[in-house]
């Protein structure tokens, strides 16, 4: 084959190298391991959850150590083991490659995934690199990266390689490409972020829908075969990822993740985090909305960056809406982007959501609306290139549309001065304001009523407008921020509009004077990818670092950052996300730390840090047992009983100490191991009416109530109960004597808890750990029995005769052997079906060398 002149490059290098240098530049500063991304609780949490699970001797399915205990499989809690790939990047960390390049790995596979995908439409190596680099460098991925969402943004990066062998099935069904698309959905759901998973499922859906829509139009005769072999994948896929899913499914029934209608999570909650119309400028204008943390002024809770894509990919992408061929990518680019851009509006579009969140299949078990923009930015990506290969095809044949396209964007973004974007900010701050001023004045008069009365003489409005002298400083100088950051934005963007005309007007003459070529047209397109790229790390700069207030370019900007932060209280230095590795994990064991590590090594119990300790699972990683703790789906019945910030649940609980204010206060919890002297059953089984008795603390601690008991269903022991009619309720009175007690607990393995004790007679133990039914087995003397849930939230065991027995109770759930059978199952199957394609491919080789 003869070699083009003007090929200048290797392809198979120089894309993956060219998107690899863009990720160094982006994250250069965590890329030699000595620092890394502490942007958020969720990362620091994961930490220390890992930290505890390599601490112990056997791997924790159950973990006790934060929330009173929680399955670690089922509830998601450190799954990383059950991505193979992560194996390779383990293998490779132990030669002395830093972790943070496991992420620079999957986003160069990305890279590499949106590039190919590109050239699989039939678009030129060059441009295919824009939307690649585009791809990688979204503050979107950024952001969530830097904030502590990788698993996130790693499940993401497979979406264009999904997408790919999608449409190659769609175009040549054949087994290869169904393996190939069910391997890369498997990888993609075992990295854990279900969510995104999710999503993926969704756009591989719309997008078939629309293919049969299409041939059903145009009365062709649909082609069952790409059908056919897109659910394989799909199921060969389902069953390959039972390994994780069979236990996260066998756990959300009973996690806050079902709380609401169908038992997911309940529409407000779920909708919190919606984007809005108005934000949609943040495509263009980042700083429109406030760019995020205590700048934003949208309409979610909070956010820590804008969902900006480049202004110059937005040029491309209208071009290719306005004038490209009407291809099935473009329909499926549009049609995605509409869909997932009203979706992703949430509470803000309610009635289109609601619909989705009613009907769609495990749709409810999602919240945050917004998450749903990535898919809106994916496509907005490829309609990219499409318009910038049509952009560049026109201009060689200077088509006066193109022209005027251009000529109009560049009017619209030197005339954007011309109104005031930041407005916008500025009424919801002040709205904000006033919400926060009103407020104060009703606490005020709330904590002093003699305020209202006319006849005490009182400065009132003076003593309110000197109160919140620093509220009005603080606004003041958001407002100014506001609109220097918009200023500095619309600077950028006629900058870029202006380079990208430049670019433009050297590729015409080039083209006029006849010396173009291929090499003069790729380097055009390689510097319109840089430009974009700056563009992004302009912003994705403010994101890694929101310390330096360098990065805002503009001195008034610079000056209103440093201002506006002065007057919050904060110094900058506290809002860097990039930290010292040794000196952020490594920080020595505090006083208080270190007290209750002593403590935990005499006796067994639980603590309850109010200092904040529990916020990041920090005491997890000491083997410390703690009341509380993070988790983004916590148990159902803990969080029930929590909430009702009873003392009786505290003490239930094991909770012997309380830290607040940096001291350790005693408390009388229960011990570990306790009996009952009264077991009552609710004949009612109203939990409403056991709360007023939780909450009022009238329960002695060692009265409890029999919860979930079934007598008639056969599946627990009988135990003889004296029914009173009167008030509706079964009790059984116990009686101890020197006869009854404890003589060992043993819970070192977090898997098996071993009680030695000795009964008088018929006793009922009390065992203060959170009762999860799926996979917790018991054995008295060897023999199984009952374990009953006592007070909604922990276990008992009832014991009918006297004598020295022995409780041993194990975690052994059957989910877990079934996940992990179906997945060797499916390995076995991929793997024969490979080797024998591989053997026919040989043959047919052989057999055609033979006949030469």
């Amino acid at each position: 084959m003869k070699k083009n002149k003007y090929q200048l490059f290797n392809f198979s290098l120089f894309a993956p190298a060219l998107i690899l240098c863009c990720l160094m530049l982006t994250y250069f500063e965590a890329l030699d391991g000595s620092q890394s991304y502490y942007g958020a609780n969720d990362k620091y949490s994961a930490i220390n959850v890992r930290a505890a699970i390599d601490a112990s001797n056997d791997y924790p399915y159950w973990f006790p150590w934060m929330m009173g205990g929680i399955p670690s499989v089922h509830s998601a809690q450190n799954i990383s083991d059950f991505y193979p790939p992560n194996y390779l990047i383990k293998a490779l960390n132990s030669f002395g490659m830093p972790w943070f390049w496991n992420y620079i790995i999957h986003f160069l596979f990305a890279g590499i995934g949106v590039y190919s995908l590109c050239l699989y439409l039939k678009l030129s190596k060059f441009i295919s690199i824009l939307p690649a680099v585009g791809f990688i460098c979204l503050p979107y991925m950024t952001g969530m990266l830097v904030h502590g969402h990788g698993s996130q943004v790693m499940t993401l990066c497979y979406l264009p390689w999904i997408f790919l062998f999608y449409l190659k099935i769609r175009g040549n069904p054949n087994l290869n490409h169904s393996l190939i698309l069910s391997i890369l959905l498997t990888l993609q759901l075992l990295r854990g972020h279900v969510q995104m998973a999710y999503y993926t499922w969704m756009v591989i859906g719309l997008v078939a829908i629309v293919d049969i829509i299409i041939d059903l139009i145009q009365r062709k005769k649909i082609n069952l075969k790409w059908i056919y072999f897109s659910f394989l994948s799909l199921f060969l896929s389902i069953i390959a990822c039972l390994k994780l899913y069979l236990p996260i499914i066998s756990y959300l029934p009973m996690s806050t993740r079902s709380i609401g209608k169908e038992s997911g999570a309940g529409i407000e909650y779920a909708t919190d985090y919606s984007f809005s119309f108005p934000e949609i400028l943040t495509f263009i204008i980042p700083s429109f909305s406030g760019f995020g943390d205590q700048t934003y002024w949208g309409t979610m809770p909070f956010t820590s960056f804008p969902q900006y894509m480049s202004f110059l990919i937005l040029i491309f992408a209208l071009y290719a809406i306005l004038e490209a061929e009407r291809t099935r990518i473009k329909l499926y680019s549009l049609i995605c982007i509409t869909f997932f851009l009203t979706l992703s509006m949430g509470k803000n579009f309610i009635s289109f959501y609601t619909f989705f969140y009613d009907y769609l299949p495990l749709f409810s078990k999602f919240r945050n609306p917004a998450y749903l923009l990535i898919i809106v930015q994916f496509f907005t990506m490829i309609l990219a290139a499409l318009g910038l290969s049509k952009m560049l095809q026109e201009l060689k044949y200077l088509k006066r549309r193109t022209f005027i396209f251009l000529g109009v964007s560049f009017l619209i973004v030197f005339l954007s001065p011309i109104i005031d974007f930041s407005k916008y900010g500025k009424k919801s701050y002040i709205d904000e304001k006033k919400s926060l001023i009103n407020n104060y004045k009703e606490n005020l008069i709330k904590s002093n009523p003699s305020l209202s009365d006319p006849s005490v003489f009182f400065e009132y409005e003076s003593y309110i407008d000197e109160q919140i002298e620093p509220l009005n400083k603080v606004f003041d100088s958001k407002i100014k921020l506001g609109s220097d950051m918009v200023k500095t934005d619309i600077l950028v963007l006629r900058i870029l509009i202006s380079v990208l005309i430049l670019l433009i007007a050297v590729f015409i003459y080039t083209n006029k004077i006849k010396t173009i070529n291929r090499s003069n047209s790729s380097i055009i397109v390689l510097l319109i990818t840089s430009l974009v790229f700056i563009d992004l790390l302009i912003v994705n700069r403010k994101i890694t670092n929101p310390e330096k207030s360098s990065h805002l370019i503009r001195k008034s900007a610079i000056s209103s950052y440093e201002k506006f932060y002065a007057n919050l209280g904060l110094s900058l230095d506290q809002k860097a996300l990039i930290k010292n590795k040794k000196n952020y994990l490594g920080m020595p064991a505090t006083s208080i730390q270190n007290q209750i590590i002593k403590l935990n090594e005499k006796e067994i119990f639980r603590i309850l840090d109010l200092d904040g300790g529990s916020s990041s699972n920090v005491w997890a990683k000491f083997h410390v047992e703690d009341v509380s703790g993070y988790h983004p789906a916590k148990l159902k019945s803990y969080q029930k009983m929590m909430q009702l910030n009873s003392s009786f649940v505290l003490r239930m609980l094991n909770v012997k100490y309380i830290i607040q204010n940096d001291k350790i206060n005693p408390f009388d919890g229960e011990s570990r191991v306790f009996f009952a002297k009264t077991i009552y059953l609710d004949e009612t089984n109203s939990f409403k009416r056991r709360k007023n008795l939780y909450m009022s603390n009238s329960l002695p601690s060692d009265g409890s109530y029999l919860t979930n008991y079934n007598e008639s269903s056969g599946k627990f022991e009988k135990i003889d109960l004296i029914k009173d009619d009167s008030m509706n309720i079964s009790y059984k009175n116990f009686d101890q004597n020197v006869d009854d007690y404890i003589t060992d607990i043993n819970n070192s393995n977090p898997n098996q808890i071993n009680i030695e004790l000795n009964t008088s007679g018929p006793q009922f133990v009390i065992i203060s750990e959170v009762f999860y039914s799926p996979g917790w087995k018991a054995t008295l003397n060897g023999n199984a029995v009952q374990i009953h849930e006592i007070n909604d939230l922990i276990r008992g065991i009832y014991i009918k005769n006297k004598g020295r027995h022995f409780i041993d109770m194990t975690f052994e759930p059957s989910d877990l052997f079934w996940g992990k059978f179906c997945f060797i199952l499916y390995v076995s199957f991929i793997s024969i079906l490979l080797f024998l394609g591989a053997k026919n491919k040989f043959s047919k080789k052989c057999l055609s060398l033979l006949k030469k």
